[in-house]
Parts: structure tokens; C-alpha cells; sequence
């Protein structure tokens, strides 16, 4: 499982690249890549990646969000390997799983104030699903 924060962003690549080279054709393990809720879209079909470009340009931690756009375009031209790519809600909150809701690509119907919430549990649970 890819789930980590690195300094660097370029990693984010790297290591999705190590994984894939390490499990060509095994159909046995599967790589759950943990990516940024930056590359899921809006109704309108532009991503949260392109909100905040336009609302925090320039800001240093842009970059890792970008990087893991990449990581996620880069896996969809990935056949030979057995992956899947968990993108949470826009906010993580404390929580025990109470149920979750699956979603696509598209951000999840926000949920509490305005967001689109997802508790650790729930997260954790709907990865082992």
C-alpha cells in the first residue's frame, strides 16, 4: 500500500513506479495506491487540483498535490498490474466506521457543514472492502 507524505514530491512517482516494476503480471497482490482528494472532480468536471492552483498559487505544498495528479494519470496506463487507487472525502475527521459511501471519481455529496467528510474508520474499512 502507497499511502505516505513525502518532502519531496517527486517521490510520489518514484514510488509508484517502484511498485508497479516490483509486481508485473501478479494477479495475487494487489497495490492500493492512496491518493490526494485533489484529483477527484466537481460537478462542473474541473478537479480540486484546479481550485486550488487558483486559489493558493504558488503556495509549496501545491506540488505534492500535483505530483499525486500525476501518480493517478500515470496508473490509469498501468495493465499489468493489479492496483486500485483510494482517494479519500475532502476532510478526514476522527470516527469509528459507521458506513461509508462508495463513490467514483466525482467528489462524495458533502455530508456536514459544507464538506465532504469521511471518518478514519470508515476510510480504513472502505479500503479492506
Amino acid at each position: 500500500m502507497d499511502g505516505f507524505a513525502s518532502p519531496q514530491s517527486y517521490q510520489h512517482i518514484d514510488v509508484a513506479a517502484n511498485l508497479i516494476k516490483a509486481f508485473p503480471e501478479d494477479d495475487k497482490t494487489k497495490l492500493i495506491f492512496v491518493i490526494g482528494s485533489s484529483t477527484l472532480e466537481k460537478a462542473d468536471g474541473t478537479t480540486l487540483l484546479a481550485d486550488n492552483q487558483k486559489q493558493f498559487a504558488g503556495a509549496p505544498w501545491l506540488a505534492a498535490m500535483v505530483q499525486q495528479s500525476r501518480k493517478f494519470e500515470m496508473l490509469k496506463w498501468v495493465t499489468n498490474v493489479n492496483w486500485t487507487a483510494v482517494t479519500p472525502n475532502t476532510d478526514f475527521e476522527l470516527g469509528e466506521k459507521t458506513g461509508f459511501k462508495l463513490g467514483g471519481d466525482q467528489v462524495l455529496t458533502p455530508t456536514v457543514e459544507d464538506k465532504s467528510l469521511i471518518s478514519f474508520g470508515n476510510f480504513a474499512a472502505a479500503i479492506l472492502d
